[in-house]
């Protein structure tokens, strides 16, 4: 027999080495010359069987720019990563269902970057399988799927999960793993999260729905006692069909969470038949915060340390809690609609369970930042809302002013502002004086006007200063003399100063009105229609509100833009909020003066 030299041993040890080196494989959609094994872009594999097919634990598939039909299965300790959500598509397979999923997972597999896209929202399942430890879903998009994801110890970091019936599901399995969801956005899927056994880790979610179905954020089958934390849970609009947002089940934690919904409705956010611990919550809105039926109320259960915010009770039916000493029903004073970060003097600050503590050691705060999974981050300190429901009388010979009192904490007094017109403004030479209360009264022999006009603006213990109110005004001579005039409208005004630009005048102010709370978009264009700044584009209550404009508002992408001489548009669009249609669109001119 002929005896191998060492340099035949060598060869093999080394042929050996490299066949066992982890692979970088791609598929690109259409590509005219494949060929196996598929490690360069010129020899894409057209489809993402061919790729996975020769695939095994280590290996890499890259996916490019297409639109794919998907009926495979990733084998263990294999990476899929797309090209990205907007430009890998990954089509569900018509013979995709509850058993049968267009893309079965395997242990320590991971899954990047791909749009899985179904073809309605009653049929076709995305990404499924049974054995799934280590195995992590990130930064992928689910629409428009009967079931998105149904698997068992798999990691859901950084998804959007958009129109789906299921979201997540785990309910199809009785194996029980741990399984962590966090940093994803569920946008109107009618069942967010539906949990069997699995211990799961539910953090830093954003669930909202503004359908016309009846939503569960998450269902809890029993059995896995998750721990729901530091998640924002938000209903979009009024009168919509609420069932239970969150169904829970015995010993499931709750906490540092955010609730919201403009919906009235006899219906809970959390709604349970065991006890359970709730703390450290903020809700917000018109339903209840916890249902507790059946078994709920017992030693075991802990409902402590949570803020109610024009909820229609604390729990139903009412019971003695213990902890009712630690609850508090108190504005959040929160950054504004979206935005859940606290304002520097927040009721909110430090009043958590004193057990669960912030990152920077201090006690938890109430709601979606706080606690062990929240953020370290400034509070700032913003100017309060307009005063609102300003009412102006005359009675005799003085006139009377009303309106509600700021619910924030932070209130130091209010400033009153008057004129002889609607368009009376928060300025200086309006002003008239200050009130630390919500009535003022004021004679009438001190207007020489036929009719006053009035605005209230707050301040706060930083001296910040609110936008003004909605002008109100009375008559005070003629017929009509008494008589109110509500100027509730939506108004642009016409920018001030006007020309601008010039030492002194480096920005001007554009002022506009709302009438009911709208979400406003406020834009400046040049002649040819080219946008420069958005002044404003999000919710906004009722009020009297002033942007300032200038050479620093350049959007993005044309900081390298100089204003020059001439003329510019700013535009007012404005949507209910309720309704989401339109109700005031208008533009005017400013003029630009170097």
């Amino acid at each position: 027999m002929k005896k191998l030299n060492i340099s035949s041993f060598l060869i093999i040890f080394i042929f050996l080495q490299i066949n066992a080196l982890p692979a970088i494989r791609y598929v690109k959609a259409g590509n005219p010359t494949p060929l196996a094994p598929y490690t360069s872009w010129a020899t894409a594999a057209d489809s993402i069987w061919k790729a996975l097919r020769i695939s095994v634990s280590g290996d890499t598939v890259f996916v490019g720019t297409g639109s794919y039909t998907v009926f495979d299965t990733l084998p263990q300790g294999v990476a899929l990563i797309g090209s990205g959500v907007d430009s890998c598509i990954f089509n569900l397979h018509p013979q995709s269902t509850v058993v049968k999923f267009s893309l079965v997972v395997y242990d320590s597999s991971v899954v990047s970057d791909i749009q899985f896209r179904g073809f309605n929202y009653y049929d076709g399942c995305a990404v499924g399988g049974h054995n799934n430890d280590n195995t992590i879903l990130k930064n992928n998009m689910f629409t428009k799927c009967s079931i998105a994801v149904a698997a068992q110890g798999i990691k859901v970091i950084n998804n959007v999960f958009k129109i789906n019936q299921y979201g997540i599901s785990d309910r199809l399995s009785s194996i029980v793993r741990n399984e962590i969801i966090t940093g994803n956005t569920f946008f109107n899927c009618t069942y967010s999260i539906s949990l069997r056994g699995s211990k799961t880790y539910i953090r830093n979610n954003y669930f909202y729905y503004d359908g016309d179905r009846f939503p569960i954020f998450i269902l809890d089958y029993g059995g896995g006692q998750p721990e729901i934390t530091n998640n924002a849970f938000v209903l979009g609009r009024p009168n919509m069909f609420i069932d239970n947002l969150i169904i829970a089940r015995n010993g499931d934690q709750i906490q540092n969470n955010v609730f919201i919904s403009p919906t009235s409705a006899d219906e809970p956010f959390v709604y349970t038949e065991f006890p359970i611990i709730s703390k450290n919550n903020h809700f917000e809105g018109g339903l209840i915060p916890h249902y507790l039926a059946y078994q709920a109320i017992s030693p075991q259960l802990v409902i402590k340390n949570n803020n109610y915010w024009n909820t229609r009770s604390k729990y139903y039916p009412s019971y003695n809690n213990p902890y009712k000493h630690t609850e508090l029903q108190k504005d959040p004073m929160f950054v504004d609609s979206v935005d859940f970060h606290l304002q520097k003097y927040s009721p909110l600050i430090d009043r958590g369970d004193s057990s669960v503590l912030d990152k920077d050691g201090s006690i938890s705060d109430i709601g979606v930042y706080g606690g062990v999974f929240g953020e370290s981050y400034v509070y700032i300190d913003k100017a309060p809302r307009a005063p609102a429901g300003l009412t102006v009388t005359l009675s005799a010979d003085t006139v009377l002013l009303k309106w509600k009192k700021n619910t924030e904490s932070d209130i130091r007094n209010y400033y009153i502002y008057t004129d002889s017109t609607t368009s009376v403004t928060t300025d200086t030479n309006r002003y008239l004086t200050s009130a630390n209360d919500t009535l003022l009264k004021i004679p009438k022999s001190y207007f020489t006007w036929g009719s006053a006009y009035f605005r209230i603006a707050a301040i706060d213990s930083g001296y910040n200063k609110s936008q003004g109110s909605i002008a109100v005004g009375v008559v005070l001579t003629g017929m009509e003399e008494g008589e109110e005039i509500a100027a509730e409208r939506y108004r642009l005004y016409q920018n001030y100063p006007n020309p601008y630009g010039g030492t002194g005048k480096e920005k001007t102010k554009i002022s506009y009105e709302l009438k009911k709370r709208g979400y406003v978009k406020l834009r400046v264009y040049n002649v040819v229609g080219e946008e420069l700044a958005v002044l404003v584009n999000g919710e906004r209550e009722a009020g009297y509100y002033e942007e300032e404009f200038g050479s620093p508002e350049i959007r993005k992408g044309l900081e390298d833009h100089i204003l020059t001489s001439g003329i510019y548009i700013y535009k007012l669009e404005i949507r209910d909020s309720e309704t989401g249609h339109p109700v005031f669109n208008e533009s005017k001119k400013l003029l630009y003066v170097k």
